[in-house]
Parts: structure tokens; sequence; C-alpha cells
């Protein structure tokens, strides 16, 4: 089944071809298009669940981007001109997308596919664990990606969450189709070493799955996952 992109998500991609342009290149790239989806409605709402602050993130990566050039010539007429690399994560998400049985590409699609990027240390970079005697509690969230499959991710969530299979089964639903799921809230220490859990796993089966940590507790645009711990 053919997948077509959400109109929000074609006036990000425009507006990433204007940031580059404006700054002098002709072809937009990851870090043009994560710019752009910080204005983007369906980006901004997972942005927004994992408590990233949209202007420090505009800020940081016009600033990193500064100076670049394209390394190319060409005519600065016509449409919109994507990089290699931006090409690969737009084919990657409507692969996601159609592997979801959806239809339509989101910005929270590429948002998600954009973690998993080298551009994605910017998303990432926000929460430093530590030791410290109260410190506040981190919410552990899966990341989706078109390798790892179903079943791993059930097993996994049961042998480092010890949720059982239901369960189990309701928060990889919920990571295939929303590009990223709730396992729950916990003290920083064990957040830390039960993402790492699922990390070391993955690696250990030859599987891309991953973690990202964000301050919790506190609202999340997704569907609930786990209980938090008492």
């Amino acid at each position: 089944m053919p997948v077509t992109i959400s109109q929000n998500l074609e006036h990000a991609l425009q507006r990433a071809d204007s940031i580059a342009r404006e700054r002098g290149r002709l072809y937009a790239t990851p870090e043009d298009l994560l710019v752009a989806l910080i204005d983007d409605e369906d980006a901004s709402r997972v942005m927004q669940a994992l408590l990233i602050e949209p202007e420090q993130l505009r800020r940081d990566v016009l600033a990193y981007m500064e100076g670049a050039t394209d390394g190319v010539v060409d005519e600065p007429s016509g449409g919109p001109k994507f990089t290699a690399d931006l090409q690969r994560v737009l084919g990657l998400a409507a692969t996601q997308v159609q592997s979801s049985r959806r239809q339509i590409v989101t910005g929270a699609d590429l948002l998600v596919e954009l973690f998993t990027e080298p551009v994605g240390h910017f998303l990432q970079r926000d929460v430093a664990v530590d030791d410290a005697g109260d410190s506040p509690r981190l919410e552990v969230f899966l990341l989706n990606d078109p390798n790892t499959p179903m079943e791993f991710v059930v097993w996994v969530l049961g042998q480092v969450f010890h949720l059982p299979r239901e369960d189990a089964i309701r928060v990889m639903l919920s990571t295939h189709s929303n590009g990223l799921g709730s396992c729950g809230v916990f003290g920083r220490r064990d957040a830390a070493e039960l993402a790492g859990s699922v990390e070391n796993l993955a690696r250990e089966h030859q599987h891309p799955l991953c973690c990202i940590l964000r301050p919790g507790p506190g609202s999340s645009a997704l569907p609930p996952a786990v209980k938090p711990e008492n």
C-alpha cells in the first residue's frame, strides 16, 4: 500500500528547504529538517511529551550548522532539494509507516527516525544521570526501528522490566504505532540500568533497539504503558 506525507510534513519540508537556502545552501539536511519540525504540529507533540526545549534545540542546531556548505554546484531554481542523508531518512520513515499499516507519514514519524541519526544527539543529550540524593525520576522510552522483530521487543520487555506478556505486547504495539513507547518511570539510577540492559540484550542479538531517558513523571502524548514503581 503506497504512503503519502501529511500536509503538515509537506510544509515542514518546505521550511527545511527555506532554512538551507537562507544560509546559502541548496540542499536541505537532516539538521534543517529537525529545525523545521520544531514548528510541526505532530512532531512538536512528541517533543513536548519528551520535555525537549524547542527554542534551545533550535539555537543549538542552527549554531552547529553555521557556515556549512553544500560542497556541490547546482542551479538554485526548482523545487526543494534534499541531501542523500535526508532522502534516506524520509525513505526509512515511509517504510516504517507502511510496516505499521498506516498510509500517511507525519512529522512525528520523521522525528523518531532522526533520534537514531547523527543529528539525534541534539535530542538525546539533555538528560544527565547522577546519584544525587532525592534526584528526579526518569521515564524510559523505547524507540521503534524497522529492523528489530516485534517478538524480540516483547521478550526484552519481559526480561528487563518483568512485564507479563500481555503488558509487554501492549508496550510493543504502542512503540510500533507511535514511534516510541513508555516503559515506565523509575529512579534515575534504575532507569539508566534498565535502559542499558535493554540495549545490551539488543546488541547481543544484533538488533538496533535502543532507549531514551526523559524526566518523569509528567504528561505524555502516548498511551500509558506500564505502572510506575511505587
